[in-house]
C-alpha cells in the first residue's frame, strides 16, 4: 500500500461516521490527529461551556471579553498543544469556529455552528502543520487544561505513519504518546 496513513485516516473517519455522535458533555473535548508524510492535521471539538463557561450569545461585557479571549487562545496553537521541537512543525493553516464570535445569534446560525436543542453550542478548531522532521513527532502535550480551566478530559485519536492510537487525557495526564514504530 502506498498511502497507509490515508487509509488509516479514512478508517477513523468511517468509524466516526458509523458511531453515534458523541454526547455534548461539558468539560470534555475531542481531539483528532492525522499525519500524512510531513503534514499533521489536528482537529478539536468542544462544548462552548468548556471553553468560556456559557453556551449562549454573550450578554455582558465580561462574556464578550471571555469569548474574545477564547478566540485568541484557540488561534494560538501553543495555548492548545505543544509538539516536540525536534519535529520542526509550523502552522500552515488554521480554522477556528467559535459560536457567537460576532456577538449575534443570527450570525451564529448562518455560519452553521453546531447548535443542539437545549441551548448547547460547540467550538471546533483545526490546525494543519508542516513538519520538517515528522519522525520526531512521537508525543504531544495537550495544554487545553491550563488554557481553559473548565476542561476536565480530552478524548484523543490518531492516525500516523506508524499506526492508529487513542487516549483519554486529563489535567494530570496531558502528554499523549503517539503510535510508534
Amino acid at each position: 500500500m502506498r498511502h497507509p496513513v490515508v487509509i488509516c485516516a479514512l478508517m477513523l473517519s468511517a468509524l466516526a461516521q458509523a458511531a453515534p455522535p458523541a454526547a455534548h458533555e461539558h468539560g470534555v473535548a475531542q481531539l483528532t490527529l492525522v499525519q500524512e508524510r510531513s503534514t499533521v492535521t489536528i482537529a478539536l471539538d468542544s462544548p462552548l461551556d468548556s471553553i468560556v463557561g456559557f453556551e449562549h450569545a454573550p450578554a455582558s461585557t465580561a462574556e464578550k471579553a471571555a469569548l474574545s479571549r477564547a478566540g485568541e487562545r484557540l488561534r494560538d496553537v501553543a495555548a492548545v498543544l505543544s509538539l516536540p521541537a525536534a519535529a520542526g512543525c509550523t502552522v500552515a493553516e488554521m480554522d477556528v469556529d467559535l459560536p457567537f464570535a460576532e456577538g449575534d445569534a443570527a450570525a451564529h446560525d448562518a455560519h452553521g455552528h453546531d447548535h443542539e436543542e437545549g441551548g448547547h453550542a460547540d467550538v471546533s478548531a483545526s490546525y494543519t502543520l508542516d513538519c520538517t522532521d515528522p519522525a520526531a513527532l512521537d508525543a504531544l502535550r495537550v495544554r487545553l487544561f491550563d488554557t481553559f480551566p473548565r476542561m476536565r478530559q480530552v478524548r484523543a485519536e490518531a492516525a500516523t505513519a506508524h499506526g492508529q492510537g487513542a487516549a483519554t487525557l486529563t489535567r494530570d495526564s496531558a502528554i499523549w504518546t503517539l503510535p510508534a514504530r
